[in-house]
């Protein structure tokens, strides 16, 4: 009886594992092809000029995501729903750690930058189990940091970048890493079943489905970015380099596609797994995607990129096996 009770259980996991997987690849894929074409967006000379309104960019790839998952939305039988009061916070949590992000970028030591990048899942962690809407062991703790701890190692091997850090950038850091913690907590909050109630009918029905969550995410994020646009001056600078030089236009809109199919998989992950797991699934990816560069282009890795690779996949499977 036990067995027979067990083994259907063992299937699904077996089953959840293979999705997961999946989105892992479909994220690595689509990203790796997204940073080859945002390079090709800002490098290239469109007659003599460069392309740099970053936020004209964020528009039109927002505007792609949210017609992109309406489709898919419509395509899964569900229905577009005008109450979108509940994916605001998490919206702005999002944008601001981005902004943050960038701004803290100009201030501070490279390498500070870079192993900050990674450290996302830590913060996810911490700022879930503040609030409350998670608990999680000790041991997934230290599973996360080893993964944080190798992902850095390794990514910041071989940099020359040199500089200083400013309190002003560190601060900026600390609070872009803050943002993230957030954006996670209010991920949690929209799939957590026992806030779906009568009682808050107003705000939420039910849990919402990845394209529901991409699509209000998105909304939210394009109306807070347009209205950044207007009041910021230059609103019209892009999109005038747009008309000058409509080749661009065909670039941004693959990027655009890539991003969308990426951002399909991240939400799958945060709607299936939640914002901890997908943490992790997208800072690990920024670790396979240097090492795929590495081993095509045949270069020799270090002694410090090599002990970071055991760091990595050895949290990996610790966390697979003991990280409850």
């Amino acid at each position: 009886e036990l067995c027979r009770w067990k083994e259907p259980n063992r299937i699904e996991q077996m089953n959840q594992d293979i999705k997961l997987l999946g989105c892992f690849c479909g994220i690595l894929s689509c990203y790796f092809v997204y940073g080859f074409l945002q390079e090709r967006v800002y490098n290239t000379t469109y007659d003599g000029e460069k392309f740099d309104d970053t936020t004209v960019l964020l528009i039109i790839s927002q505007l792609f995501n949210i017609v992109f998952s309406a489709l898919w939305l419509t395509y899964r039988g569900g229905r577009v729903s005008y109450q979108i009061i509940p994916y605001f916070p998490q919206a702005i949590s999002s944008l601001g750690s981005t902004f943050m992000s960038h701004t803290a970028m100009q201030s501070i030591y490279y390498p500070v930058a870079v192993v900050s990048r990674s450290c996302k899942p830590i913060a996810v962690y911490i700022v879930g189990t503040i609030c409350g809407i998670r608990t999680f062991s000790t041991k997934k703790f230290s599973f996360i940091s080893m993964i944080t701890l190798g992902v850095g190692m390794f990514i910041m091997q071989g940099s020359k970048a040199k500089g200083e850090s400013t309190v002003y950038g560190i601060t900026m850091l600390c609070l872009s890493l803050f943002c993230d913690g957030l954006t996670g907590v209010f991920q949690e909050f929209l799939r957590r079943e026992e806030m779906i109630s009568d009682n808050l009918s107003i705000f939420k029905t039910r849990k919402p489905t990845s394209e529901e969550l991409m699509l209000y995410t998105n909304t939210w994020s394009i109306l807070i970015l347009l209205l950044k646009l207007v009041l910021g001056g230059g609103a019209l600078d892009g999109f005038h380099f747009i008309s000058r030089h409509p080749l661009v236009l065909s670039h941004i809109l693959i990027l655009a596609l890539s991003g969308a199919m990426g951002q399909t998989f991240i939400f799958y992950t945060i709607a299936n797994f939640g914002s901890l797991k997908c943490s992790i699934v997208t800072t690990t990816r920024k670790f396979f995607t240097i090492l795929i560069s590495v081993l095509y282009n045949g270069d020799t890795m270090s002694v410090t990129q090599m002990v970071s690779m055991v760091i990595v996949f050895g949290g990996l499977i610790l966390d697979k096996l003991y990280g409850k």
